[in-house]
């Protein structure tokens, strides 16, 4: 009877799809998205402010279009002002970062009385400013009962929060005396 022949140890070659990476492959690879996530958080931080003061413009646009309604509506003025005190630092009677309130102004005085309706109020996106333009009525933007802006050359300015941020970072809402609303970007001017 023969013998089968001693048992040598089976090499076993894996095909190169199945072996895996190398831990220098490993590295560069690491070292290559690490470079793209650095050339591209710059890029992202401006995409989120924009997109922050596209939200505010937004907002705002929703509330003045909802003020028109609402004084055609009821038949009298309405009236946005800004809210105050909010938490935030306020740097001058134009800089409304802590929202506003809008009302049914039924005594036209430019102020909410006990006996008037608030009909909304809103607070600003997350590191966003707004202000008013001007030193009319820095406060409040008023509306005649057929929902015009009654204080003609009326802009608001949008930003993002913080500083080192230049007209070309904000968008700037015009309200004319008429009833066309009108947004511009990057200007000091409407």
């Amino acid at each position: 009877m023969q013998m089968a022949p001693p048992s040598s140890p089976v090499s076993v070659r894996l095909h190169p799809a199945t072996r895996g990476f190398s831990l220098l492959e490993l590295l560069t690879v690491l070292a290559v998205l690490g470079a793209l996530a650095v050339s591209a958080a710059p890029s992202f931080a401006s995409l989120t402010r924009a997109h922050r003061v596209e939200a505010l413009k937004n907002q705002f646009i929703g509330s003045l279009h909802f003020a028109r309604m609402e004084a055609l509506r009821l038949g009298q003025p309405v009236v946005f002002r800004r809210l105050e005190p909010c938490g935030e630092a306020v740097l001058g009677a134009g800089d409304w970062r802590c929202g506003w309130r809008l009302f049914a102004d039924a005594n036209g005085n430019g102020s909410l009385d006990k006996d008037e309706t608030v009909l909304q109020e809103s607070a600003l996106p997350a590191q966003t400013v707004l202000r008013k333009a001007g030193v009319v009525n820095p406060g409040s933007i008023a509306l005649d009962r057929y929902g015009q802006v009654t204080q003609a050359g009326t802009r608001m300015e949008l930003f993002p929060a913080g500083n080192g941020f230049s007209a070309a970072d904000g968008v700037l809402v015009c309200l004319p005396a008429g009833s066309r609303v009108r947004t511009v970007k990057g200007a000091t001017q409407c």
